[in-house]
C-alpha cells in the first residue's frame, strides 16, 4: 500500500518563544494561503502520510487529497462539528499523521 500524498501550500510562522518556526495556513491554492498573512512567504509543500510525522491531516476520500493539515490533532478534529469519528465511519475520509516537506518558495 502506497502512502497517501498531495501538494499543498503553507507558510512558516515564527514561534512565539523566538526559537524557530512551524508550518501553518495549509490550503490547496497559494492565493488562499497568502490571505492568512500577506507578510509571510508562501511555500509549495508535499504532505505525505507518515506514522512518524509531526503533523496531522484529514484525508478526504471524495477529493483524494489532504485538508485541515495542522501541527496539532485538535486543529484537525475541531473542523468536524459532529465528531470526526462519524465522518470516518461514513467513509468520507480519515485522520492521519503526516510529514510536511518543503518543495519551493513561491
Amino acid at each position: 500500500m502506497t502512502a497517501k500524498t498531495c501538494i499543498q501550500y503553507a507558510q512558516k510562522e515564527p514561534r512565539r518563544e523566538g526559537d524557530g518556526w512551524f508550518w501553518c495556513h495549509f490550503t490547496s491554492h497559494p492565493r488562499t494561503t497568502r490571505l492568512y498573512d500577506n507578510s509571510l512567504p508562501v511555500f509549495e509543500v508535499r504532505v505525505t502520510e507518515d506514522k512518524g510525522g509531526d503533523h496531522w491531516s484529514w484525508w478526504d476520500n471524495k477529493d483524494g487529497e489532504f485538508c485541515f493539515t495542522s501541527l496539532h490533532k485538535s486543529g484537525v478534529t475541531i473542523c468536524f462539528p459532529y465528531a470526526i469519528e462519524g465522518y470516518a465511519e461514513q467513509g468520507e475520509g480519515f485522520l492521519l499523521k503526516v510529514r510536511v516537506e518543503e518543495l519551493r518558495q513561491l
